[in-house]
């Protein structure tokens, strides 16, 4: 039996964070992987994952953003028009320019299902196009958010779905598949009335490495010392002056505070009590955490939920005011208002405390959690063996 993931067509790291711990899953419940990614650097973490795929490169995506840092991609976004601009590229230009590639992988491949990122409308169409069965696969809260800047697309996108000869469902930002769409999302952060076209998971942690660890110094981790990842991903960043903020609360509360200083400048950050590296082993650390600071993005915040660790979330886009008021809402952490900065180190002294309910309650979602990633695989299963 075949199966074939359609990585999304977004260019930041974060959208296909969760694919390859996917493809492990479902390459050990007997099925064959390939992947159709958007260059060729993400076939070294397939091969470190230990995944034997095949691989259709697409080609780099263009994202609009390139050469802005996450700072900057992050204040362009609140600007309504610029997000409109960088929305079309994305979503729809980007898909356009992939059909072709994407149908070329799946009539050398023949996969009995194709997998495709709710948000790579091109595996949508593709496989439609094809005939062939699909599923969509979220990774957030997009699609029940605040959808005001999809549907600002949706005459665009809708005349491209038409160029093909096909009917396609959405919601929000997401491409729905008739037969079966799943969300790495914890059912207990999905606002209420949950979507029931959409099977709920949580996140699907890897087998073994995921293939993009980096190289970090475990020994400099003090051993009496509650610990703090404060990481606001891989593609967007608040102002510096807000991450110190960040990391001065989790000082005062005598943590000690391990950052994703991504692009922003190590040495400004670094200082007593601080380790600042560009990219963080963050799937490795958390198990070692005690609190995750984050921006919301829901691989992060699915993750640190599935080692039972409390978040904290400061919004800067997207769904994540939406998650970190579900995280509020579920118990398992809190959000960090600007508005209320002096707070903030009371707010994290109480996450860190081990009878914090937000731990507790964690701790329980991780539990909660187990058996997404076996949901997952079985349900992808029956979609390819049912035709």
């Amino acid at each position: 039996m075949t199966t074939r993931w359609a990585i999304g067509s977004f260019g930041d790291r974060g959208r296909p964070k969760p694919l390859p711990a996917l493809g492990q899953h479902l390459s050990a419940g007997g099925l064959d992987p390939a992947f159709a990614i958007p260059s060729d650097d993400v076939r070294p973490a397939i091969a470190a994952a230990g995944i034997d795929a095949e691989t259709f490169p697409l080609g780099r995506p263009d994202d609009a953003g390139a050469g802005l840092t996450g700072t900057e991609l992050a204040a362009r976004l609140q600007r309504p028009a610029w997000q409109k601009k960088w929305l079309w590229r994305v979503l729809i230009e980007n898909a356009r320019l992939r059909i072709g590639p994407v149908r070329d992988a799946i009539a050398r491949f023949a996969p009995d299902v194709v997998v495709s990122d709710a948000m790579a409308y091109d595996g949508a169409i593709a496989a439609t196009v094809d005939g062939a069965a699909w599923a969509s696969v979220a990774t957030g809260l997009q699609s029940m958010a605040d959808t005001r800047a999809y549907d600002a697309l949706a005459q665009q996108r809708d005349a491209l779905v038409r160029e093909f000869g096909v009917d396609l469902a959405f919601r929000g930002s997401d491409a729905l598949s008739p037969r079966l769409n799943l969300a790495l999302v914890a059912p207990c952060l999905v606002p209420p009335p949950a979507p029931p076209d959409t099977v709920f998971t949580g996140s699907i942690l890897p087998l073994r490495r995921r293939g993009d660890e980096t190289e970090f110094p475990w020994q400099d981790l003090p051993p009496d010392r509650p610990i703090v990842i404060v990481s606001f991903g891989s593609h967007l960043s608040p102002p510096l002056a807000i991450s110190q903020q960040v990391i001065d609360s989790a000082i005062a509360a005598d943590a000690f505070a391990i950052v994703s200083a991504k692009d922003q400048d190590a040495l400004q950050i670094a200082r007593p009590g601080v380790l600042a590296r560009r990219y963080l082993p963050q799937l490795e650390l958390l198990p070692r955490a005690s609190l995750l600071v984050c921006h919301g993005g829901a691989n992060s915040v699915m993750e640190a939920l599935a080692h039972g660790v409390p978040v904290c979330v400061l919004p800067l886009a997207y769904d994540q005011p939406l998650i970190g008021e579900m995280v509020e809402r579920a118990g398992v952490g809190a959000m960090l208002r600007i508005d209320h900065a002096a707070g903030w180190p009371a707010l994290i002294a109480r996450l860190l405390r081990a009878d914090a309910p937000e731990r507790l309650a964690a701790r329980a979602v991780a539990e909660q959690m187990r058996d997404g990633p076996a949901l997952a695989c079985r349900l992808i299963s029956e979609l390819a063996t049912a035709r």
